[in-house]
C-alpha cells in the first residue's frame, strides 16, 4: 500500500509553486499592471492549492478513522475456522486471551459449545449471522457479540467461517450502571415523596399543636380567673366579716397556687426530655413520703389507703427515684381527687427476681365507680373539651403521670371500668443495691411473736398484716372492739398469748382509745402491749402521753421503720434510759423579711424560743455561738445559700453538726429532695406552710437526733 501524502508535502509543493509563479512573473512582466495581475493570479492559484489541501486532509482523516476502526475491529477478536469449528488462524488479540494456547475448536471458547451447529446452519442459510453469546476465558465468563461471515469456494460451498467477536463487558457494565442509577432514582423519588408526606403530616401536627396550645392557654386563663374573682369579691367583703372572709380568701389563694403548681409541673415535663437518673434511693422511704402527702386529704373523704410490698422487693435500689416519687404522687392525687370515699391499694412487686437488673411493678387499684370517662378524653390536650374544674384538674394530673412514665420507661397503662373501679399499672427498671432497710434494725426478736391487728379499714389491714407476716410474726385480725376482745379472751382460754395489739384509733363502735383502756385495765384479759395507731390529722399527738401505760402510739401512714421500732420497744423488759434532752431553741434562716417574721411569730406561739438570720453565713455563725434543737433553712439566700450553709454546719465540731435541718423550698419538685439529701438536710417544708405544718415538723424533729443526710421517712 502506498504511503499517503502528508500535509507537509502539500505545503512544500504550494510554496514551490507560489515561488515559481512569482519568479516567472517578475522575469516576464513588462509593466506594473502586468505584475499586479500576475501577482493576483498567483495568489488565486495558491489559495486554490490550499483549499484542495484542506479537503484532501479531511478525506484522508475520515479514511484513516475508518481504517483504524476496521483495524481495531479486525484486531479485536478475529479468527477463521472451518465449518466444523476448527480454528485456522486468529488475530493477536484473540491469541492473547488464551495464554495456554487458542483452543483447537472455536466452540470451546463459548460458554455453551453445543450452539455451534446451529450457528453453522444459520450462516449457511444467509451468509451472515449477528448474535450474542457468552465467552469463557478460563474461569471467567463475559458477554460478547459475534458476527459470522461465510467464505465460499467457486462452487458455493462453505470452506471457511470468519468470526468477529466484540466484548460487551463495558457496555453491559454501563447498562447495569444505568439500570442501577434508574432504580436509585426511583428509590430517591419514593423517599422524597415519603419525606413530603412526613413534612405534610408534621405541618398538620404543628398546626394542631398550635391550636391545642391556644386552647390550653385559654383553659388555664379560665381556670385561674375563677378563684381570682372569688379573692377580689372576698377582699371587698372584709368589713364586719374578717375572720370568715380571710379563711375563704386563704382557701382560694391555695387553690390558685395548687393549680399554678400543676401547670408549671406539666409545662416543665413538656419542655424537658432529661435522661432517666440512676442514683441510689430507698423505695419504702419514697412510698412513705408520697402517702404522707395525700393522707390528710384522703382522711377527710374518708378514704382508706394501703400499700402492700411483696417480701422479695428490695428497699435500697439504683434508679430514677425523683421521677418515681413524682409519678406515684400524681397517681395518688388522682385517686384521692376523683372519689369521695372508698379504698386505694398499691401493690409493689418485683419482676425477674434473679440478677441485679430488674423491674419493680406498681399496681394501683381504686375501688368504686372508676375514673369519669371525660378524664381519658383528648390525652394530647388535657384541658380541651370539658371545662369542669374537677375533671380538668384530674386530666392534667393524668397527663403529668403519662409524661413522667414516657420519660422514665415506665410502661404505664390505665384500665378503667366505669362502675367497677380503675387499675393503673406501671413498672420501672432498677438495679438492686441491698435488701430491706428494716432488716438493719435487727427485727429477729419479732419472729414468732403473736400480734393482734385491730383495723376496720380493709386496705390498711391487708397492708400491715402482710408486712408483719413478712417479718415472721403470727398475725390475727379484728375489725371492731368486740371482735378484738373476743380474740383476746379466746386466746387466753386456748393457752395462746398475744404479746402486742396494734389498735386503730377509729375502731368501732367507741373508738380505739377506749379499747386500749380496756386492754390495760381489765384484769380478766391477758397482759398485752397495746400500740395505738392515730389518724394522720392527729399526728401531733404521736409523742404525747395519751394514756398511762401506753408504751407507744403511731400515726398513719404507718412507716416500716417506725412500726418495727414500736414493736421492738414493746418487747423490751427493761426500760431504756431517756436520751439527753436537746435544746428547744429554733433557728430560722430566711432572707425574706416577711416570711422570716411570720415563721418566728408562729414558732413563738408554740412556746419555743426562736432566732432569725438572713443568710447561710449568719446561720453557720449562730450555730457556733449557741446550741439549737432545729434549723429551718431557706435554700435560696444571698451571700451563702442553704445548701452551702448545711455542708458547713455538718463539718462543725461537737453536737452542732447533728442538728436537724429542715429545708424551706418554694415548691418540692422532683429532684429537690435529692439535692437536700446530698447537702446533708433531714427534711423539707414547702412554702407557703401552715401553722400545723410548721408545728408537725418541729414536733417530729426537735427531740429526734437523726444522723446527717437522712431524709424523713
Amino acid at each position: 500500500m502506498e504511503a499517503p501524502v502528508t500535509s507537509r508535502t502539500w505545503t512544500a509543493a504550494t510554496l514551490v509553486a507560489l515561488g515559481a509563479s512569482l519568479f516567472i512573473t517578475l522575469s516576464t512582466a513588462s509593466n506594473s499592471r502586468e505584475i499586479t495581475a500576475l501577482c493576483l493570479l498567483s495568489c488565486v492559484a495558491a489559495f486554490t492549492v490550499l483549499l484542495l489541501q484542506h479537503r484532501y486532509r479531511r478525506a484522508l482523516l475520515a479514511r484513516t478513522l475508518c481504517d483504524q476502526q476496521r483495524q481495531q475491529l479486525q484486531l479485536a477478536l478475529t479468527c477463521r475456522t472451518t465449518s466444523d469449528g476448527v480454528v485456522l488462524n486468529a488475530s493477536s488479540s484473540f491469541q492473547e486471551l488464551f495464554p495456554a494456547g487458542v483452543p483447537a475448536r472455536i466452540q470451546d471458547c463459548f460458554e455453551s459449545p453445543d450452539v455451534w451447529p446451529e450457528i453453522v446452519q444459520k450462516v449457511a442459510a444467509q451468509d451472515y449471522l449477528d448474535c450474542e453469546l457468552s465467552l469463557r476465558y478460563g474461569d471467567v465468563s463475559v458477554p460478547a457479540r459475534q458476527r459470522f461471515w461465510a467464505i465460499r469456494d467457486a462452487n458455493g460451498h462453505i470452506v471457511e467461517i470468519e468470526a468477529n467477536i466484540l466484548d460487551l463487558t463495558a457496555q453491559k457494565r454501563l447498562q447495569d450502571m444505568l439500570d442501577k442509577a434508574g432504580r436509585e432514582l426511583e428509590q430517591k423519588n419514593e423517599e422524597i415523596q415519603e419525606h413530603a408526606a412526613v413534612m405534610s403530616r408534621l405541618r398538620r401536627q404543628l398546626e394542631g399543636d398550635h391550636r391545642h396550645n391556644l386552647e390550653f392557654l385559654g383553659a388555664v386563663g379560665r381556670q385561674t380567673r375563677r378563684p381570682l374573682v372569688s379573692l377580689l369579691q372576698l377582699a371587698g367583703a372584709t368589713r364586719g366579716h374578717s375572720a370568715a372572709t380571710v379563711t375563704e380568701a386563704s382557701a382560694s389563694a391555695r387553690d390558685i397556687l395548687a393549680w399554678l403548681d400543676t401547670i408549671v409541673e406539666f409545662a416543665t415535663l413538656e419542655t424537658t426530655r432529661a435522661t432517666p437518673a440512676r442514683e441510689p434511693f430507698s423505695l419504702r422511704q419514697i412510698l412513705d413520703q408520697v402517702i404522707d402527702k395525700v393522707a390528710l386529704a384522703a382522711e377527710r373523704k374518708p378514704m382508706d389507703l394501703g400499700v402492700i410490698i411483696s417480701h422479695e422487693t428490695p428497699d435500697l435500689v439504683l434508679g430514677d427515684g425523683p421521677r418515681l416519687e413524682q409519678l406515684l404522687a400524681a397517681l395518688f392525687e388522682i385517686a384521692v381527687a376523683c372519689r369521695d370515699a372508698g379504698a386505694v391499694r398499691l401493690r409493689v412487686g418485683l419482676i425477674a427476681p434473679e440478677g441485679p437488673e430488674r423491674r419493680i411493678t406498681f399496681h394501683l387499684d381504686m375501688s368504686g365507680p372508676g375514673l369519669p370517662p371525660a378524664v381519658l378524653e383528648s390525652p394530647g390536650n388535657p384541658l380541651a373539651g370539658n371545662q369542669d374544674r374537677k375533671i380538668s384538674a384530674i386530666r392534667l394530673r393524668l397527663a403529668i403521670a403519662q409524661r413522667i412514665a414516657e420519660q422514665s420507661n415506665a410502661n404505664l397503662t390505665v384500665h378503667n371500668q366505669p362502675g367497677n373501679g380503675t387499675q393503673i399499672e406501671f413498672s420501672m427498671p432498677i438495679v438492686v443495691q441491698q435488701n430491706d432497710a428494716v432488716a438493719r434494725l435487727d427485727i429477729t426478736p419479732l419472729q414468732g411473736i403473736s400480734i393482734l391487728v385491730v383495723e376496720p379499714a380493709a386496705a390498711s389491714r391487708e397492708a400491715v398484716t402482710e408486712t408483719l407476716r413478712g417479718w415472721g410474726m403470727t398475725v390475727a385480725t379484728a375489725t371492731s372492739s368486740e371482735a378484738a376482745l373476743e380474740q383476746l379472751r379466746l386466746a387466753r382460754s386456748e393457752g395462746r398469748h398475744f404479746r402486742i395489739a396494734l389498735i386503730d384509733f377509729a375502731t368501732p363502735p367507741g373508738g380505739g382509745l377506749p379499747l386500749v383502756e380496756t386492754v390495760l385495765d381489765d384484769a380478766t384479759l391477758p397482759r398485752v402491749c397495746p400500740i395505738l395507731v392515730l389518724p394522720h390529722s392527729h399526728r401531733l399527738w404521736q409523742n404525747e402521753p395519751l394514756l398511762p401505760g401506753l408504751p407507744a402510739s403511731l400515726s398513719k401512714p404507718l412507716r416500716d421503720r417506725e412500726l418495727a421500732a414500736a414493736l421492738l420497744e414493746c418487747l423490751r423488759e427493761e426500760p431504756q434510759p431517756a436520751p439527753t434532752p436537746r435544746s428547744r431553741r429554733v433557728l430560722v434562716a430566711e432572707d425574706d423579711a416577711v416570711n422570716r417574721r411570720i415563721a418566728l411569730r408562729l414558732i413563738q406561739r408554740m412556746g419555743y424560743e426562736a432566732d432569725g438570720v438572713t443568710n447561710g453565713e449568719e446561720a453557720v455563725e449562730a450555730l457556733r455561738l449557741r446550741p439549737y434543737g432545729i434549723v429551718f433553712m431557706d435554700c435560696m439566700m444571698p451571700v451563702m445559700d442553704g445548701f452551702r450553709a448545711t455542708a458547713l454546719i455538718r463539718a462543725l465540731p461537737g453536737s452542732a453538726r447533728n442538728v436537724p435541718i429542715i429545708a424551706l423550698t418554694a415548691k418540692a419538685l422532683a429532684g429537690d429532695r435529692r439535692r437536700c439529701l446530698d447537702a446533708g438536710m433531714n427534711d423539707y417544708l414547702s412554702k407557703p406552710f401552715t401553722y400545723e405544718d410548721l408545728r408537725a415538723s418541729i414536733e417530729r424533729w426537735i427531740d429526734t437526733p437523726v444522723p446527717a443526710g437522712s431524709l424523713s421517712g
